[in-house]
């Protein structure tokens, strides 16, 4: 083990990878631990914001990480902030106008906690007076939470999206608006930029669309149990049960690495 880990970088989705219902499940947290002791780095590399994991998951993780990618934007290694981005005004508005239109819950999500406008509860059209209610929530939610990403609930009418620079991806339950060409990986090549890193060195772990990214540039992916084709296609390997991180850390040391 010590040898097959020593110098490789270990970036993890977490929701259904590591995080199953709001449960980290105890296999998965001692291999992550054992390949730590060995040497690894290990990353966390999800689509949730800064503010959205620490709310939620933050102080429940079990796993001591080396460095944080959140919403696939901000770079975080120990209380060092590598790399923050945040989405403007002008790029956000025109969803804000998609989403009332459609009737969608609009999230922006960013460094600090989640703000939601809920277009879905509104009537069609909606009420004059809520108007500059809402359009107060958006600049007080840009302001507030620094957005990194956009999450958009609902239906989604393809042959309406705003132009600009901004591009949608559909998760399982969700769909997600991010600047055209960021992803997770695009993220990992810049922590390596940053870091000094070898993508070869950099081994991921995921099971959904937004992971596509790091599966292109990592040296190894290991994709989970209820991974998409799209996912198992890149994958070195597929695991066959939930506890898939744990699995795929042994593999890798059957492997050497």
């Amino acid at each position: 083990m010590d040898s097959a880990y020593k110098g490789k970088h270990l970036f993890f989705d977490l929701d259904d990878t590591i995080l199953f219902h709001g449960a980290f499940l105890p296999e998965n947290v001692e291999a992550m631990r054992r390949a730590r002791a060995a040497g690894a780095k290990l990353i966390l590399n999800t689509g949730r914001a800064r503010g959205n994991y620490e709310s939620e998951v933050g102080e429940k993780c079990p796993i001591e990480w080396d460095a944080k990618i959140y919403g696939m934007s901000d770079i975080v290694a120990g209380k060092k902030i590598l790399v923050r981005h945040k989405m403007t005004f002008r790029q956000l508005y025109p969803w804000y106008q998609y989403a009332m239109r459609h009737r969608q819950t609009f999230i922006l999500e960013g460094y600090r906690r989640d703000v939601r406008i809920r277009f879905d509860r509104l009537r069609r059209p909606m009420p004059a007076w809520r108007k500059p209610f809402c359009f107060l929530r958006l600049i007080f939610g840009i302001w507030s939470s620094h957005t990194t990403k956009l999450t958009l609930l609902g239906e989604v009418d393809r042959n309406d999206l705003p132009k600009g620079d901004l591009e949608i991806v559909q998760q399982k339950r969700y769909f997600e608006v991010l600047p055209k060409g960021r992803d997770k990986g695009t993220a990992i090549l810049e922590y390596c930029r940053l870091t000094g890193t070898d993508s070869k060195d950099c081994v991921c772990f995921g099971d959904s669309g937004n992971d596509v990214g790091m599966f292109r540039v990592c040296g190894r992916g290991i994709c989970m149990v209820t991974s998409p084709r799209e996912l198992i296609e890149l994958a070195n390997y597929q695991a066959k049960n939930q506890c898939g991180v744990a699995e795929g850390i042994e593999w890798l040391a059957q492997k050497g690495g």
